[in-house]
Parts: C-alpha cells; structure tokens; sequence
C-alpha cells in the first residue's frame, strides 16, 4: 500500500497527494496536483497492485517535444541562443580554420 494522502480540489476536482518524505524526515513532504484523469491513467499504469507512483512515474518514457517550424520559431524568438561573444570567437575561428592537408598526394 502506498504512502500517501490526498483530497480532492473544491473548484477543479484535482487530486493533491502528500507524498513521503525522501529524507525520511516526516516533516518533510512532497505535494503534487493531479486532474482526476491523470490519477487514473497514474493507477492504471501500475504493473502491480503494490507498485509506488514513483516507481511508475520513474519507470515512464516521455516523448521529446516535437521538432517543428513553429517550435524553432518560438525558440528563436525567446532570445539569442548564445552570447555575441561567443559568435565572435566562433566566427573568428571559423576563419581561421583552414582545410587539412591532403595526404594522398604527398610523395615519400
């Protein structure tokens, strides 16, 4: 059985749980809120009856956002994704940079 309390949101309907403490200090707690279709779907996932939320949580894969244009867009428009300092020195050694030698054409 698990650890945890929870009550019922007056507005929403959203569960909040109490979860234990990590540090086993029983003052310390944890709390989550959960839309009743959530703590559904988090009771269903369970492998066994006596399976944690945790350990279904830690056990759950969570699909990358996609990669869109709008994404990129709405990345971009967040701000400069690195310092002009930093794009200097990159530019800079890109100049720099040149292409290696070409050893097949060396003769021993």
């Amino acid at each position: 059985m698990d650890c945890f309390s929870y009550g019922r949101g007056a507005d929403t309907g959203d569960l909040t749980l109490a979860l234990p403490p990590r540090d086993n200090n029983p003052m310390t707690k944890k709390t989550i809120s959960l839309d009743l279709d959530a703590y559904e779907r988090l009771c269903c996932a369970r492998l066994q009856p006596d399976e944690s939320f945790s350990q279904v949580i830690k056990r759950a894969r969570w699909d990358p956002p996609p990669s869109t244009g709008a994404a990129l867009l709405a990345a971009l428009q967040r701000g400069p994704l690195v310092d002009e300092a930093t794009i200097q020195r990159l530019e800079a050694a890109q100049r720099e940079d040149a292409p290696p030698e070409d050893s097949s054409t060396e003769q021993p």
